[in-house]
């Protein structure tokens, strides 16, 4: 059920109310829902033909003399519930009282802002870090709803992303936002851990420590069904608080979340683990949506971030098998492959787990973790490495046969990235991030290599350019030593982006051969990893 929203005249001003709403996949509404505009000085508010327009006017008329200038102040509000309208009604009338005070508040902070994102660019990329400032600001939402934290939604400007707060897009953005507003990108990594599985789960005991991977201001109960936790999402959770700390030096805030990354850790290896060879599978959660092999199969590319990669296509042979618990007990699913994306990220997880334990004094789970990182790292260059490719590739489950027949994806830079290729595999892996048959494509770097059979460069994870992905294939090279072709590849990525560098939006992906925007504009993501991107080398 939608009703259309009607205008109402409200003191100082007019209000739009919005009628109850009961479309699953919308936001779902109590009908108390309401913008509202309300002006400092007297007005008077008219509406007009069928409710459908209005005119607002002063209530008394002044002149206004040649050269001299007046300023009309008014406030916007945007809320929920009629209890959030009462709490906010204070602050509207703060704002109003004192408009010049808020003008200064607001300037001096985005000041700031623009100071931070700044900070060590270069002067002909420092606009595209402002760009990145403004996507990041605009996707930025208060709490409300089941979402009990600041957030960054993935793009306002696409429906099906507004008012959901995804997991793995969050480990990114809180390290983009760190850069201008430490405090932000802490409540972006509450807002997800928010929801983390308890121990004492009544729905969900087996996936205790598990962070679902997306939450939305509608919740279950009140009958949306965009909220997800038929799987996870990658990894990326002790990396994002490491960066975060980094520039905020607050310990508060490690000890706070640290148990809950160890939780989220540990349940990777209950739960996706099939063989318990120390590798990890992505997989599905025991969910009535995951009832048959196929909605579990997708669940599990779902929980990769990469969806529809051609490394999950059931055509090339995968599936999934069930993971049990000591008592037989069903407790979730795997791919029947080993992802080298999950288990690099899962050996970087251990590595900023073991620094955040150091920080914190704990120095046996600090030594525990440095060594967990070393055996993930060790397993993940000893048998997904593929010398006749040159390439890192998913491994097959029991039989530890890399997967090279399909092809070579973007995942295969990653253990760049995190540190655990050799230097010998990183300088092969480099011969094919710069081959121009591989991935230096007119804009370089796409999801799937220009030489695949699968390559199309146009559809979503099987070819588009996404800037999370270069950005983590950039800063491996880095980390290896490869400086300049990280500069070149950066100049060529950011300049070939159509409107990148100019006037366009921020794009969720972009055409490798041509540069054409494709997906979702106004991206968080690629605006939060364009800030290291252009911030580095």
């Amino acid at each position: 059920m939608k009703e259309a929203p009607s205008l109402a005249v409200a003191p100082g001003g007019v209000a739009v109310d919005f009628a109850k709403v009961r479309a699953a996949d919308d936001f779902l509404t109590d009908g108390t829902e309401r913008f509202e505009v309300r002006h400092k000085e007297p007005v008077r508010t008219t509406l007009t033909g069928e409710a459908d327009s209005y005119r607002t006017e002063l209530a008394a008329p002044f002149t206004l003399k040649p050269g001299a200038e007046r300023s009309l102040d008014w406030t916007e509000s945007y809320t929920f519930t009629r209890a959030e309208r009462v709490a906010e009604a204070g602050e509207v009338q703060q704002v109003l009282a004192d408009p010049a005070r808020t003008v200064r508040t607001v300037d001096a902070r985005w000041r700031r802002y623009v100071d931070g994102v700044t900070a060590g660019v270069a002067p002909g990329r420092r606009r595209l870090a402002v760009k990145a400032l403004e996507t990041l600001v605009t996707n930025w939402r208060s709490p409300a709803g089941r979402l009990l934290h600041d957030g960054i939604t993935p793009s306002l400007s696409y429906k099906w992303f507004a008012g959901g707060l995804w997991a793995w897009d969050t480990w990114k953005q809180a390290v983009g936002t760190a850069r201008f507003d430490t405090r932000l990108a802490q409540a972006q990594i509450r807002s997800v851990l928010d929801h983390q599985i308890r121990p004492g789960s009544t729905t969900r005991p087996q996936d205790a420590g598990m962070i679902p991977d997306v939450v939305f201001y509608n919740d279950p109960q009140r009958g949306g069904t965009n909220w997800n936790e038929r799987n996870s999402k990658p990894p990326l959770g002790a990396w994002s608080v490491w960066e975060v700390y980094r520039r905020s030096g607050d310990k508060g805030f490690l000890r706070e979340v640290y148990p809950k990354l160890v939780a989220y850790e540990r349940w990777w290896y209950r739960n996706r683990d099939h063989d318990h060879n120390g590798l990890a599978e992505y997989g599905a959660t025991v969910d009535p949506a995951n009832g048959t092999a196929g909605q579990q199969r997708l669940a599990a590319a779902w929980e990769s971030g990469m969806d529809n990669a051609p490394r999950f296509d059931a055509a090339a042979g995968t599936s999934v098998v069930p993971n049990q618990d000591g008592s037989g007990r069903v407790i979730g699913y795997s791919l029947t492959q080993e992802s080298v994306d999950l288990n690099s990220y899962l050996a970087a997880d251990q590595k900023y787990l073991g620094l955040i334990a150091a920080e914190l004094g704990k120095q046996a789970a600090a030594d525990d973790w440095r060594a967990k990182a070393a055996a993930t790292a060790r397993a993940v260059r000893e048998r997904m490495y593929d010398p006749a490719t040159g390439w890192f590739h998913d491994t097959a489950l029991g039989t530890g046969a890399r997967l090279v027949d399909r092809g070579r994806g973007i995942e295969g830079a990653i253990p760049l990235w995190t540190g655990v290729a050799t230097r010998s595999q990183a300088a092969a892996v480099r011969e094919r991030l710069l081959d121009p048959e591989e991935f230096a494509t007119a804009m370089p770097l796409p999801t799937v290599s220009k030489s695949s059979p699968y390559f199309a460069s146009r559809q979503y994870w099987r070819g588009p350019v996404w800037l999370d992905q270069a950005y983590f294939a950039i800063a491996g090279m880095r980390r290896y030593g490869f400086d300049r072709d990280a500069d070149a590849l950066t100049a060529r990525l950011t300049d070939s982006a159509a409107g990148l560098t100019g006037n366009g939006p921020i794009m969720e992906n972009y055409d490798p051969l041509t540069g054409d925007p494709l997906n979702s504009p106004n991206f968080s993501w690629s605006a939060a990893l364009l800030l290291p991107l252009v911030g580095e080398g």
